[in-house]
């Protein structure tokens, strides 16, 4: 990445390996590279293109604060924008949530990145807004985000036959789910020597 790319990042929350960091207008080119990257969004639930003026506005309505939704930037502690984390569906009434993200280029995945992202926002899901169960959607071939998810303390609660089609086939809804009171020894060990 060029060093114009990189961004002096106010980061909201830093775990081991990466900064969950708001989202800024600068992030548009990367993010609009990276989720138009088939590599990236065959993952995802929406397979449109999506132009960088999209992003933009897209940028600028995850940057309001929402009591049902927050988006922030994962980046490398050198301030490498390298995918988005959302918390998604907030209800502070049933205490639950649903989170979602993407790691747009292949050399950060399998990485810790991700996991890292992810104990650090459900560190703020579970020890900050008092939530229960965090949900997660996953497409039946996409292994390796079922599995990093089940590092975080996910368990797969149904799978949902044929509900997606991509590469020619049907492939099922794998739907996760983590309760605060089994996350928190995970965390406890996690954060030993944080």
């Amino acid at each position: 990445m060029s060093e114009e790319t990189k961004v002096d990042r106010v980061f909201w929350r830093k775990g081991k390996k990466v900064m969950l960091c708001p989202l800024e207008l600068t992030d548009a080119p990367i993010i609009y590279r990276g989720i138009n990257n088939p590599d990236s969004y065959n993952f995802l639930l929406n397979t449109d293109p999506k132009g960088l003026g999209f992003e933009e506005d897209w940028i600028k309505s995850k940057q309001k604060p929402s009591d049902t939704d927050l988006t922030v930037s994962i980046c490398t502690f050198d301030g490498t924008l390298i995918g988005t984390m959302g918390l998604h569906r907030i209800s502070l009434l049933h205490g639950t949530a649903t989170t979602g993200e993407v790691i747009f280029d292949e050399q950060y995945r399998n990485c810790g990145y991700g996991t890292d992202a992810k104990m650090i926002l459900l560190d703020y899901a579970f020890n900050i807004l008092g939530l229960h169960l965090v949900a997660s959607t996953v497409i039946g071939f996409n292994d390796r985000s079922t599995a990093y998810s089940q590092k975080c303390g996910y368990q797969v609660e149904a799978r949902l036959r044929n509900r997606f089609y991509r590469f020619g086939k049907r492939h099922d809804e794998i739907i996760l789910s983590v309760v605060r009171d089994e996350w928190l020894p995970l965390w406890e060990e996690y954060t030993k020597d944080f």
